[in-house]
């Protein structure tokens, strides 16, 4: 059976008062530790997503037919660098095709510039005009044509010259034939 009792007197308030302080610098780390990892968690979402909507204006940008545009991301050595790489290869063969579309427009042009005035000048040639040539140059390529069909509208005149002038000689011996045996009879 018990004879009596013992109290214990320990004033808990130290205690306390060092848990309280533990919780609260626990609780101070913790949302520091958040704070810091959101921090680095908004760095790499930018670090990832600006060069993303940057890609995504560049696209945009050529799609609508512009392609004098700088790609740095083609700079990078990450996945964002592919992507940039891709969209410089793809600025580059929309460039060349654009640069073959407008000499093909050009050679269009020119040839077709060609066949008008071969046209209109063998027409002439057809008509019996043998007084003009094509006096404006053609391009390198079909300079030749030009130079070959005004060779030939000058043959022509010569041979017409020739022509007419041997009429005229057969008619002046028909004349004095004539006139020959007009005094013969």
């Amino acid at each position: 059976d018990a004879v009596g009792e013992l109290f214990l007197g320990l004033d808990r308030s130290p205690i306390s008062g060092a848990v309280a302080r533990a919780n609260l610098m626990s609780a101070m780390i913790g949302i520091g530790a958040f704070g810091m990892f959101a921090f680095v968690l908004l760095l790499i979402s930018r670090s990832v997503t600006q060069p993303l909507v940057q890609i995504v204006q560049r696209v945009e940008k050529l799609k609508q037919g512009t392609t004098d545009i700088d790609i740095p991301e083609a700079e990078r050595r990450d996945e964002i660098g592919a992507l940039g790489q891709a969209l410089v290869q793809f600025r580059d063969t929309r460039r060349e095709s654009e640069d073959r579309a407008r000499l093909e427009l050009a050679r269009q042009d020119s040839q077709r510039r060609v066949v008008d005035a071969l046209s209109e000048r063998l027409s002439a040639l057809a008509h019996g005009d043998l007084s003009e040539t094509i006096a404006v140059p053609f391009s390198d390529e079909y300079e030749c044509l030009r130079r070959d069909l005004n060779a030939t509208i000058d043959t022509l005149n010569e041979l017409m010259g020739s022509v007419a002038a041997n009429a005229q000689e057969v008619q002046a011996r028909a004349v004095e034939i004539s006139d020959a045996s007009e005094d013969l009879s």
